[in-house]
C-alpha cells in the first residue's frame, strides 16, 4: 500500500505517487529493473495506491479554510485558529495559519491517529492545524480507510507513507521478531537507493 498527502501541506507528494505510476504505466511493456520487466514485477505484486490520504487537509493548506463547504467545519477551523493565536501556539495570520495546515478537516493530525502512534501522553490536546492524534487511536475516516484495506489484504508485505520533507525513513514501529527484521531489510534498500537516513533502532 502507498499513501500520499497523509498532511495537508505536503501535497506535492500526491504528484510525486501519480508520477510514478504514469512512469510505470509508460514503460510496463519496456522498463526493467533487476533484470526484470515491469511487466513480470506487476504480475507478482499488486500496488494499492492512495494519492490523496488526506483531501480536506490539502484543499486547507491550499485555498484556506474557506476551500471547506460544510458552513459547520469552517467555522470549527476558525475556532481552531483563534484558540492557537489566543494560547499563544500560533503568531501567525489565518492565511499563513492555514497554508502551513497539516491535519484533516477536524483537526486530527492523520499521521497521529494510526494505532500504531497512538498515544493518550500527548502535548497537543485540542483539534488544531498539526500534532493532535484525536480522541483515541483510528478515530479518522482516513485511519480507518488504511486500517480496513490493510486488513482485507492477506500477504501484505508493506505500508509506504509519503511525506515531503527530512530525507528520512520511519520504519521501526515497534515490530518484533521476524517482521522487524524483514522491516529493517526493506528500509535498508529503500535507505541506499534514495540516500535517506534510518531512523529506528
Amino acid at each position: 500500500i502507498i499513501h500520499a498527502s497523509c498532511h495537508g501541506r505536503e501535497y506535492m507528494t500526491s504528484m510525486l505517487v501519480m508520477n510514478q505510476l504514469e512512469y510505470y504505466l509508460k514503460l510496463y511493456y519496456m522498463g526493467t529493473y533487476a533484470g526484470r520487466t515491469y511487466e513480470e514485477i506487476f504480475g507478482d505484486v499488486c500496488f494499492h495506491v492512495i494519492p490523496m490520504l488526506n483531501p480536506d487537509g490539502v484543499s486547507i493548506s491550499q485555498f484556506g479554510a474557506d476551500a471547506i463547504n460544510n458552513p459547520d467545519m469552517r467555522a470549527a477551523l476558525y475556532g481552531m485558529y483563534n484558540f492557537d493565536r489566543a494560547n499563544g501556539i500560533t503568531n501567525y495570520d489565518a492565511p499563513t495559519y492555514f497554508r502551513k495546515w497539516k491535519a484533516n478537516g477536524r483537526g486530527v493530525d492523520i499521521n497521529r491517529n494510526f494505532a500504531s502512534s497512538w498515544t493518550s501522553e500527548r502535548e497537543i490536546r485540542q483539534p488544531g492545524s498539526h500534532g493532535y492524534p484525536g480522541e483515541h487511536a483510528v478515530s479518522e475516516i482516513e485511519t480507518q480507510t488504511v486500517q480496513n484495506l490493510v486488513k482485507s489484504l492477506s500477504g501484505l508485505e508493506m505500508v509506504i507513507s509519503y511525506h515531503s520533507s527530512g530525507s528520512y525513513i520511519y520504519w521501526a514501529y515497534g515490530q518484533r521478531g521476524e517482521f522487524r527484521n524483514k522491516s529493517s531489510q526493506m528500509a535498508t534498500v529503500v535507505s541506499k537507493s534514495t540516500g535517506y537516513y534510518l531512523l529506528g533502532t
